[in-house]
Formats: structure tokens, C-alpha cells, sequence
């Protein structure tokens, strides 16, 4: 949702017979034309979070989670539009301190990105941690910094099983207000 200039996301489990809130972010948002997967894209190597992450799978399907989003983060650093689009849910949204951006408007900018063949190699990930929610949904809880430097920040995804297939449905960040700017660790 949306309140006075923040976007909020709410994630609620039931637990018990009971609905408790599992997880919350908020993220206050100033819309610029170009969303932060296209100012970042450019050069650099994508080893942390493409390959690694400094976190280790509990379940097969924790496991099974983080293998596709690393597969997304691939396909981002190595632009492949319609290969993107099939870890992403229809009701897609990306929400950050810059833009806000549907499954439709980011199959664009992923669409540009390949045919410019220069992609956005994945912000590296300081802190991760899955939560599963029965057998076809999950929380993805995770602590980055950008990639082209700057202050660090915190992303909630959420995840579910569709189709055979685990798909990403919302992706939100918030940047980390009071936290110190960090060095780049790739160049444009």
C-alpha cells in the first residue's frame, strides 16, 4: 500500500489458527524516470550475488528458492529478457527508493538491457535468511549494498510456487537511512 509518501508491504502468516504480521518494510519513494537496475548497469563482475551469498540453504526448497533468484540475478547481469520472465510472477511489482516498476514495465527495461547487450551485475548481499510458509510460499529477508556504491539497504521478497515453478511476486527495498555509504565494487 501507500500513506503519505511511503509504500508499504505487510506480510502476514497464519500460525495457530491466528494471523500474525511475520514481516514488514517501509520505503519512502521519489519516482525518477530510470529505475536503479538501469542507472547501475554497466560493467563489473556479479561473483556475490550470482554465484555466492554469504548464506546456506535450511530446506530443499530454501535451496530450490535461492537457485532460481540466483538465476535471475544471472540473467539480469547477462541480459535475457523472456528467460527473466519466467521466475517472475504476473502480479510482479519492484518497489525501491527510486522507481516503481510492474512486471510489464520491467520486461522493458530487461528487453533494452539485452538488446544493448549490457545488463546490471546484482548488488552484493551482506546478510540473507529464508522463511517458508507451508510448501508453496516463502519470505526472502536480505541486507545488500549497491553494486556502484552507496548506502546499504534491505529487501523483502516474496516468493511462491506456481505453474511448477517458483516465481517472484513482490521485491521491495528500503535504503538504510542512518547507515554509512559503501565503496563500489565495480566501475561503470
Amino acid at each position: 500500500g501507500a500513506h503519505n509518501g511511503l509504500r508499504f508491504l505487510r506480510v502476514w502468516a497464519e500460525t495457530k489458527g491466528h494471523w500474525q504480521l511475520f514481516a514488514m518494510i517501509d520505503t519512502p519513494v521519489v519516482v525518477r524516470e530510470r529505475a536503479s537496475v538501469e542507472a547501475q548497469s554497466g560493467q563489473g563482475d556479479c561473483d556475490n550475488p550470482c554465484r555466492t551469498v554469504p548464506y546456506k540453504p535450511k530446506t530443499a526448497m530454501d535451496k530450490a528458492i535461492l537457485k532460481i533468484w540466483q538465476e535471475t540475478k544471472m540473467i539480469e547481469w547477462k541480459p535475457n529478457a523472456a528467460a527473466w520472465a519466467r521466475y517472475i510472477g504476473d502480479e510482479f511489482m519492484i518497489i525501491n527508493n527510486t522507481t516503481i516498476r510492474t512486471r510489464p514495465e520491467r520486461e522493458v527495461i530487461a528487453k533494452r538491457q539485452e538488446q544493448s547487450g549490457v545488463g546490471t551485475p546484482g548488488d552484493p548481499i551482506l546478510s540473507m535468511e529464508i522463511h517458508d510458509f507451508g510448501k508453496t510460499a516463502a519470505v526472502m529477508l536480505s541486507k545488500h549494498f549497491p553494486v556502484r556504491g552507496g548506502k546499504p539497504y534491505n529487501n523483502l521478497r516474496v516468493w511462491a510456487l506456481r505453474d511448477g515453478r517458483w516465481q517472484l511476486t513482490i521485491s521491495q527495498q528500503s535504503q538504510i537511512s542512518a547507515a554509512a555509504p559503501v565503496a563500489a565494487v565495480a566501475g561503470k
